[in-house]
């Protein structure tokens, strides 16, 4: 098997995202309002919210900019 590192983990070409699906109708309290409801499944629990990935892009490129060295600690100030 290939080995494929982290942002190529996060790509949807090498792991496509499941396909969507709206809430149905009778479980869609706001059906009348004429609102659909697409439920988000997370399918992998390493990364539970976009931030992460977000951030890890972020420093992914920094490295392969060449910007991140000498730095020996990251802090993650948004929690």
């Amino acid at each position: 098997m290939e080995t494929i590192n982290t942002r190529g983990f996060l790509n949807p070409i090498f792991f496509p995202y499941p396909k969507s699906k709206y809430l149905p109708h009778h479980l869609n309290p706001f059906v009348d309002e004429g609102v659909d409801i697409m439920p988000i499944m997370i399918f992998n629990p390493t990364f539970p919210n976009m931030k992460v990935a977000v951030a890890l892009n972020m420093l992914e490129e920094a490295e392969e900019a060449g910007q991140l060295k000498g730095i020996n600690t990251l802090v993650e100030a948004t929690s």
